[in-house]
């Protein structure tokens, strides 16, 4: 186990599968806007956009992001014809989907870029970054279960799609299985470098020291607990009232979920604290699996401890800056953060700031219940629709 990553031989095909919520989106926007730069060493970042998400969701077979088009077989098989006109060039293809990949997938990948090509890359982050991280991640995706009770069916199951997702040896194992343990890199994530897989990735692909940069706008920041509290609201509100999966893709993946992330958190706004209960069984399971790793005979990257966490703290304390995963609702986290939330939500579904309303004016967010708010928004969005319809 080192501190610095390998080169890897020209004509590699290097496969970063993530895992979501380990600094991916970050990396792959780095990659993404640099591609002149690739060119210059001999890089090729496969794909048009930051990541190949809709070729690994045609691989893997699986549904992809809810109410968005269907991926199929095809979307792969276009990628691929890509990678073998790159030739002996290092080729990056980079997507969190393919975490999700069987064994069969796998199998497919490796058979079509070369056996003897693929070198697969994925992180390692500490569980309780990860848990409260991949929580929002399900709500933005539509999930309406709040943090408590979906941390305790991840943590109450072993075979909880979680795991195979994020599982230290058990993603790494599925990986290692097909394409050789001596052709799998690990990379522990470091807390307190957020420009450490940058190096990484250049140390892999032979680019100059400090060439990759973080780019402004481009890094996925967490909810706050009002802000995950609001879009799991509006989840549960649109498949109550039994709206499209397309209008949920194209509202609140395509404009809630912009609409918080374009600005800074309020000031004191809590954020999703992980409770002792859980952090302790986290911590169990990252001591499995580092042994695991260590076992598996792969290339580690960075050093396994950084792992291991405290309990009893996600890492900041319990303290007025957190709010409890099973006391948190509409109710309890912070009104200002909500308000400025909901605020910025309707500024999107109206298309049009909220100090430009003609009179007679709406009631004001604060005078609102959040179930008031969230049908008010509701009907913004159904009124747009109608509208674009009757257009179309």
């Amino acid at each position: 186990m080192g501190e610095r990553a390998e080169l890897l031989p020209t004509g590699t095909r290097l496969v970063h599968i993530g895992p979501h919520k380990t600094g991916s989106t970050a990396l792959q926007w780095a990659l993404h806007t640099n591609r002149g730069l690739l060119a210059e060493h001999g890089v090729h970042y496969a794909g048009a956009g930051p990541q190949i998400y809709r070729p690994a969701v045609g691989l893997t077979g699986l549904r992809g992001r809810l109410g968005a088009p269907k991926a199929t077989i095809k979307d792969w098989e276009e990628l691929v014809s890509e990678v073998d006109a790159a030739g002996e060039q290092r080729v990056v293809l980079s997507s969190e989907s393919l975490a999700n990949a069987s064994t069969a997938d796998i199998e497919r990948l490796a058979a079509d870029l070369g056996a003897d090509r693929v070198h697969v890359v994925r992180m390692l982050r500490r569980y309780d970054k990860v848990l409260p991280s991949q929580w929002q991640q399900t709500v933005a995706g539509g999930g309406i279960r709040r943090y408590g009770r979906w941390l305790q069916a991840v943590l109450d199951a072993p075979g909880h799609h979680f795991w195979r997702r994020h599982g230290y040896g058990e993603l790494t194992r599925r990986w290692a299985e097909v394409v050789g343990a001596e052709n799998v890199t690990v990379v522990v994530v470091d807390e307190t470098d957020r420009s450490w897989l940058l190096r990484v990735f250049e140390q892999l692909l032979g680019l100059p020291h400090g060439s990759l940069r973080l780019g402004a706008g481009h890094e996925n920041r967490s909810f706050t607990s009002s802000e995950a509290e609001l879009i799991r609201l509006i989840n549960s509100s649109m498949r109550r009232r039994r709206w499209a999966a397309q209008t949920h893709h194209r509202f609140v993946r395509g404009a809630v979920t912009p609409a918080l992330k374009r600005f800074d958190p309020v000031p004191g706004d809590p954020r999703v604290h992980t409770p002792e209960w859980a952090l302790q069984r986290a911590l169990a399971a990252a001591e499995r699996g580092i042994t695991e790793i260590e076992s598996l005979g792969v290339r580690v990257v960075g050093d396994p401890q950084m792992l291991r966490f405290p309990t009893g703290a996600d890492g900041t304390g319990a303290d007025e800056t957190t709010a409890g995963a099973d006391e948190t609702t509409a109710a309890q986290v912070s009104t200002d953060g909500t308000a400025a939330a909901l605020a910025r939500v309707a500024e999107v579904a109206a298309k049009r700031p909220l100090d430009r309303v003609t009179t007679p004016p709406p009631p004001t967010v604060d005078e609102l219940s959040t179930s008031q708010l969230v049908r008010t928004i509701g009907g913004r969005v159904r009124s747009r629709l109608r509208t674009s319809r009757r257009a179309t």
